[in-house]
């Protein structure tokens, strides 16, 4: 019989290592179709934000706002190689020092801490809006 060790993995605080991505809602909310959605490593605490435009800069100012103001600079932070998230890894290492790692195409597996809670989010705001796809705007402060 084959024995694997466990991995044990190590994160010294809370946003020190970050899983990032970006949800496309099917239907647009007050004109909002994108969902920019981060994950504690640790113990996966939800900060999310709707944006009209998913672009680097909107991201950029989200991760600054919602991430780096609230909890810290984080050490690390997990994305896919999405064009927009490129750009806002390269940016928070010149101005934050942040390491970032990127996943490689078509593995979303190595970056399951985010896609799984996608569906938790997805599945929340369908029951909070009762099955209104297009009231997820309002509802998505309450669900995180």
């Amino acid at each position: 019989m084959l024995r694997i060790p466990p991995t044990v993995t190590q994160t010294p605080s809370l946003f020190q290592k970050v899983h990032c991505d970006t949800m496309i809602m099917s239907l647009a909310s007050n004109k909002c179709k994108y969902i920019v959605h981060a994950r504690d490593s640790l113990l996966s605490w939800p900060e999310a934000r709707a944006l009209q435009n998913e672009n680097a800069k909107a991201i950029a100012i989200w991760f600054f706002e919602d991430v780096i103001c609230k909890w810290g600079c984080p050490y690390k932070i997990v994305t896919d190689n999405g064009g927009p998230w490129v750009a806002v890894i390269q940016w928070l290492k010149d101005k934050y020092g942040i390491t970032g790692i990127r996943i490689t195409l078509y593995n979303s597996q190595a970056n399951g801490k985010i896609e799984r809670g996608h569906w938790d989010l997805r599945q929340a705001l369908f029951k909070a809006t009762s099955g209104n796809s297009r009231k997820w705007f309002y509802f998505l402060p309450h669900v995180l």
